[in-house]
This record gives C-alpha cells, structure tokens and sequence, in this order.
C-alpha cells in the first residue's frame, strides 16, 4: 500500500521586509503550527520516511519546525517544487522509489497542490497554510499512480484550527 502526504507550508509573513516571494520566513502563527501538525502526523502513525520539499524560506522553515517531531527522515528541497503545478508534483512522485518504505511528504504550496489532490483523489479540498493531507493507493507504482486520475483515496485532513 502507498501513503502519501500533501502539505502546505506553515503561515508566512507578508509584511518581513524581503522582496522576493521565495524568500518569505514563516510567521509567529506558522512557527507554532508546524510543529503541533507534525506532532498530529506522529501520532495517527504517518510520520514520512521520505520529504520532497520546494526550496523556498518558508517551506525550509515549516520543515524545520516538523523534524524534531519526526525522525529517521530524509529531505530533499527543491526549486522544481517551488509554487509546483499538477505536472511538476506529478514528476516528484514518480519519480519515488518502489521500494519506499512509509509515507511519502510532499511540502509545498498553493494552488498547484489542491490541484493534485483533486486530480489524485477525486476529491476538492481547501489547502489553507499548515493542512495535510493522506491519500492511500491499495496498489500500483509511484510512477503509475502519479499519472492515473482518482487512483488515491483521501483518507484525512489535518488542519491546525481543528488541533
């Protein structure tokens, strides 16, 4: 069975100061979200052995938040996750290993990652900032079910304002 995880990264300021939208650092209220959802992830058992993260501050900033919740994970950032469409988050899960063991995590952003839920699962939810996603295949490859519409099944949502 695959499990995989589609996640928003944690509130960011509007009002830092940076220019530049990929340099955007996380909120106080993103601050204390990331670590209560990975701390949720851990405890309904879908703590991810793999992370495939966009590379922008914001997203390095939830990451960092999360990791001391989940350990034994390995992260990889980067720019092709980066304010991703369907068909670059489509490539990061084919591009997984079968023989992946755990879920997989996906951390990026908005709008490109309701898409891929809604192309994945059949299913329209709103991502807000910090919400998680797990989606469950029963069988089939990463590359295989990266590419078959409603292939997944969205079994949860979490999202910090229900915590």
């Amino acid at each position: 069975m695959r499990r995989l995880i589609l996640m928003r990264h944690a509130k960011s300021s509007w009002t830092s100061g940076v220019v530049s939208d990929h340099d955007r650092p996380l909120k106080k209220r993103g601050q204390r979200d990331a670590p209560r959802v990975a701390r949720e992830i851990f405890k309904r058992d879908w703590s991810p052995s793999i992370v495939l993260s966009s590379d922008a501050k914001r997203t390095r900033e939830t990451w960092a938040r999360m990791a001391a919740e989940l350990s034994k994970t390995s992260v990889s950032f980067t720019r092709d996750l980066y304010l991703a469409k369907l068909g670059a988050l489509q490539r990061a899960i084919a591009e997984l290993d079968d023989d992946q063991d755990g879920p997989a995590l996906i951390l990026g952003h908005n709008p490109g990652l309701e898409t891929a839920l809604e192309f994945l699962s059949g299913q329209t939810e709103t991502f807000t900032t910090a919400n998680a996603a797990l989606l469950r295949a029963k069988k089939g490859s990463w590359k295989k079910l990266s590419k078959t519409p409603d292939s997944w099944e969205l079994v949860a949502m979490i999202r910090p304002k229900e915590l």
